[in-house]
């Protein structure tokens, strides 16, 4: 099959090409910046190819020239490819591809933000996650970090509404900032409303500029980078091993997920070797982070639709679970659990006993959160059919995790892109058909059935032998790259490394799910009420910490 895609894209662009290779069996073409979007459209619009998902798109400054790297998949082929292209150091410009995927415009923002890549046609080039007066790009490898960081708002906010005024229903027109409409429409004053970034039901630092008529929303704005703390860059500073305890701080809710991402992408460059023994714990407490954090995001969206009660019955089979994390590794929400080859230490003699009882008492408790939340009749009128999102829509804005299986799209990077030992278990990817929040809520309370089974079997067949991969004292990954991913709690995590043999990494890229989710909100959230944005985006089970990085 990678054949016949590379053979494809040269029966049209033969010219374009520069050089040809392959990365993880993947086909991987370096191609001319004015053929990007060209070769986009055409991987995207032929039936035979469909790369419909744009998973994540890199910028590199290789100090001689700005790189990008787009990873892209084609869901119904189950294929990947990889493309490459270099720019001007000194005014790096392409076209944006927001034409052939909507999931691009955030990810050329934050190209654009941190590393001054310009993307042409782009409908919102601005910066995302640093302020709008921020000088400087601080990817860029001569950057230099200024002793005061501290940055001020825009002096003219009016101005910067000014640019990116909302879209409005066609027989509406906004005159002198109210909302003017076709004869026989009400006539209604435009309310500009700030949700967060202190609500607590944004789930975090997140600001959300809605626009509404009434009650109705016409338009939000997500507004993020509150939480921005350079993450990117602390990798650059830090050696490969220091940068594992600061992963944890990414997803907070799944710290042993990003654990896994990042030494997965390290194992990968540096070709380490994982012990059997090794791959089963690391698979048991992947699953056992799957259901906390699923268990956080039903007590919280009990609580976003007014439900105290839930949110303390999931918390207490958290707990439980907390408790199995402090016996293994010392801490319940950070862990560093996790090194190149293998885990920083073996399971404790009880940890059998006590995982199991903890399945057991599970298993029992999911009957109860059904009858007190699920089968809520008030539950699921807030939620059914509300927030609809296609799976068309789903897969062009790159959504991953329960938010594309609720809306019926069975990608799951455990079934799609086997890594570690998960080709070994029997579960089902659960999916749900209707794209709604009611959709996105079952997948994850599924979810946690499926996992308290691959758990079980991973305790069954947990053999004995070592657990770690003896690293050189000082730690040199040989100089090249590798692209890792996994399924996370809240979805397709990747993790991009680059070295040039050195101890500190010469670029980390996080692929973060909740950045590329937000992305969709405005569409999912236009028509609905106030009331409705709330539970919408609580049924998306974003965090803000991997949102921002």
């Amino acid at each position: 099959m990678s054949e016949m895609i590379e053979s494809a894209v040269r029966q049209h662009f033969a010219e374009d090409i520069i050089e040809s290779g392959a990365a993880d069996g993947a086909v991987e073409l370096k191609i001319k910046p004015e053929s990007v979007l060209p070769i986009c459209q055409f991987l995207k619009e032929t039936p035979a190819l469909h790369f419909d998902y744009p998973a994540s798109i890199t910028g590199v400054d290789r100090q001689d020239r700005i790189e990008l790297i787009y990873h892209l998949t084609s869901m119904a082929k189950g294929e990947k490819i990889v493309l490459r292209t270099d720019l001007n150091r000194d005014d790096p410009s392409v076209d944006s591809v927001t034409p052939v995927w909507r999931g691009a415009n955030w990810q050329e923002r934050e190209i654009y933000d941190l590393l001054g890549v310009r993307f042409k046609n782009h409908p919102e080039l601005r910066r995302i996650l640093l302020p709008d007066d921020w000088e400087g790009y601080p990817l860029r490898k001569d950057y230099v970090i200024p002793e005061d960081d501290r940055h001020g708002l825009p002096e003219d906010w009016s101005a910067e509404w000014e640019t990116c005024k909302p879209e409005m229903p066609p027989e509406c027109r906004i005159t002198d900032g109210r909302v003017v409409c076709a004869p026989g429409k009400l006539r209604t004053e435009e309310i500009q409303l700030n949700m967060g970034p202190q609500h607590p039901s944004t789930h975090g630092v997140l600001r959300v500029e809605l626009v509404l008529d009434g009650e109705v929303v016409i338009d939000a704005k997500p507004d993020v980078g509150y939480l921005h703390r350079g993450m990117e860059k602390l990798a650059e500073m830090r050696s490969y091993i220091q940068f594992i305890p600061i992963t944890d701080r990414f997803d907070y809710l799944a710290s042993m997920m990003n654990n896994a991402a990042y030494v997965g992408a390290i194992e990968k460059l540096a070709g380490i070797e994982v012990s059997e023994k090794a791959e089963y714990i690391r698979v048991i407490v992947m699953e056992l982070q799957r259901i906390a954090s699923h268990l956080v995001y039903f007590g919280t969206m009990g609580l976003d639709l007014g439900a105290t009660t839930p949110f303390l019955y999931a918390f207490r089979e958290r707990e439980l679970i907390l408790d199995l994390f402090e016996m293994t590794c010392g801490a319940r929400l950070t862990y560093n659990y996790f090194r190149p080859g293998g885990v920083s230490r073996d399971l404790t003699a009880c940890f059998d006993s006590k995982c199991r009882a903890y399945i057991k008492q599970q298993r029992a408790m999911l009957r109860e959160y059904n009858d007190l939340l699920t089968d809520n009749e008030i539950f699921i009128i807030r939620m059914r059919d509300v927030g609809v999102i296609s799976a068309e829509d789903a897969t062009e804005y790159g959504l991953s995790g329960p938010n594309i299986r609720g809306s019926g799209v069975a990608y799951d990077v455990r079934r799609s892109d086997p890594y570690s030992i998960y080709d070994r278990f029997e579960f089902n990817v659960a999916t749900q058909p209707a794209g709604d929040s009611l959709s996105r809520f079952l997948v994850r309370v599924q979810e946690i059935s499926e996992s308290l089974k691959i758990i079980e079997q991973a305790l069954d067949g947990i053999p004995e032998g070592e657990l770690k991969y003896k690293l050189p004292a000082v730690f040199k990954a040989p100089a090249g790259e590798a692209y890792h991913h996994i399924e996370s709690a809240r979805g397709d995590l990747g993790v991009y490394l680059v070295s040039d043999g050195t101890p500190k990494p010469y670029r980390m890229k996080w692929r973060a799910p909740s950045f590329i989710t937000l992305q969709a909100l405005a569409q999912m959230v236009r028509g609905w009420k106030v009331a409705d944005v709330v539970a919408i985006l609580g049924s998306l089970d974003v965090v803000l910490g991997e949102v921002d990085r």
